[in-house]
């Protein structure tokens, strides 16, 4: 064969050749970005399934927290309170957004309250386990009724969006029967329990 000849059929193989590699290139190009779509799809629907998965557990603990007839809070991991339940809101005579600001408010004795915010503050910081007693105002501003706070935080099937559970319950009660204020689980009885598991 004369070289012009095999030089025309070489480059006519060539072109044949880079013809089916850019239409292979071009369906190859089409699946992925098929796969892509469908994988974004996919995506989509786990994410709206995991925030409706979220929203029911979120409802469910709040559910749980409004039945527990104590003053309950639950807080944001940055200590911000997202849910109160009725007790609580019907003791201080406030609304959630009021309650909001307790550390800016007159809810807590003003007494108490810069021990309250260390306490707290150092508490959301460090992660750690806290409980004081501290004084709530009263819905008519005229009296405080003394209430424990216990916080720790929850790994439990309800601490999505709630990572921590601090609560209130009546202290009044314990600081008459003992005759001075104690705190029911500071680090002694915390050692005491823990020893008698």
């Amino acid at each position: 064969m004369p070289p012009i000849r095999r030089e025309k059929r070489t480059m006519s193989e060539q072109t044949r050749i880079d013809e089916q590699l850019d239409q292979l290139v071009a369906e190859r190009t089409s699946e992925l970005a098929a796969a892509n779509d469908a994988l974004r799809k996919e995506l989509a629907a786990e994410r709206q399934r995991a925030e409706a998965a979220q929203r029911i557990n979120e409802g469910g603990a709040q559910l749980i927290l409004a039945s527990i007839p104590g003053l309950v809070a639950s807080l944001t991991p940055t200590g911000d309170v997202d849910f109160v339940n009725d007790p609580l809101i019907e003791y201080c005579g406030r609304t959630l957004e009021e309650l909001q600001h307790w550390g800016t408010g007159d809810t807590v004795h003003p007494d108490d309250l810069p021990r309250v915010l260390q306490t707290f503050t150092q508490g959301i910081a460090s992660g750690e386990p806290y409980d004081f007693e501290a004084r709530l105002r009263r819905f008519d501003g005229v009296g405080f009724r003394f209430a424990g706070f216990r916080f720790g935080t929850s790994a439990g099937p309800f601490s999505v969006g709630t990572p921590s559970l601090p609560t209130s319950t009546s202290a009044d009660a314990r600081r008459s029967r003992s005759g001075a204020v104690r705190p029911a689980f500071g680090p002694s009885s915390r050692r005491r329990l823990s020893a008698s598991m």
